[in-house]
């Protein structure tokens, strides 16, 4: 006996297909909730031409910027030289430092590292690459030749923001010399971001008096 709820023929075939599509799109939906992937595990390490110590040193630098701002997306990994290099939009909320006009804007951030093709891959312990959704302290120092932004000292000018509390993406790992942390761990523990961002512009409102 056939059930008169039940499509038959054309219908149940439409109904099948259907019921793929939507199987699919919350697939791919559950899929995009996931964001990226995990980036691979470090294999490479690198040494830095300055040991920052303190926001006046990363401040120091020329033409350098100092924002509170959130990832948009991982834009492209581009090679320069056989060594990959990942670009990242970042949304700037809040400049804290610096006499460059990007609040409200969007900048290109450019870090060391990533797959490129070919399979080459580089991933370097004591960076971590900027992800969509990461809210960031960033102090920055403009690319000149490609126009993109790179991160003041690498690991030292990148902060993390979990609502108010603020910690180094890397330094808290990495340390400094065992068993002393990096002063730019110790510097910001125990204050809120609203704290170290008067601290921020403070630093750069002397400078600037200079």
């Amino acid at each position: 006996m056939t059930d008169p709820a039940m499509p038959t023929g054309r219908h149940a075939l439409l109904a099948a297909l259907a019921g793929i599509g939507l199987a699919l799109a919350v697939l791919f939906a559950a899929t995009a909730d996931r964001g990226l992937p995990p980036d691979p595990p470090p294999n490479s390490t690198a040494s830095w031409h300055r040991d920052y110590h303190s926001f006046e040193e990363l401040l120091d630098e020329p033409s350098s910027v100092a924002l509170d701002g959130r990832v948009v997306e991982r834009l492209e990994v581009v090679a320069l030289h056989g060594i990959p290099f990942t670009r990242s939009a970042v949304r700037v909320e809040r400049v804290l430092a610096g006499e460059s006009t990007v609040e409200g804007d969007t900048v290109t951030v450019r870090q060391t590292g990533g797959t490129i093709r070919g399979g080459r891959a580089v991933y370097i312990s004591e960076l971590r690459l900027l992800r969509p959704g990461d809210h960031v302290l960033l102090f920055l120092i403009p690319e000149p030749v490609s126009g993109d932004w790179a991160i003041t000292g690498g690991p030292f000018g990148h902060f993390m923001i979990d609502g108010d509390e603020v910690r180094s993406a890397t330094l808290e790992d990495f340390g400094y010399i065992p068993p002393e942390e990096h002063p730019l761990v110790t510097v910001i523990r125990g204050k809120t971001l609203a704290e170290i961002s008067a601290e921020v512009e403070s630093l750069w409102a002397a400078q600037v008096a200079r």
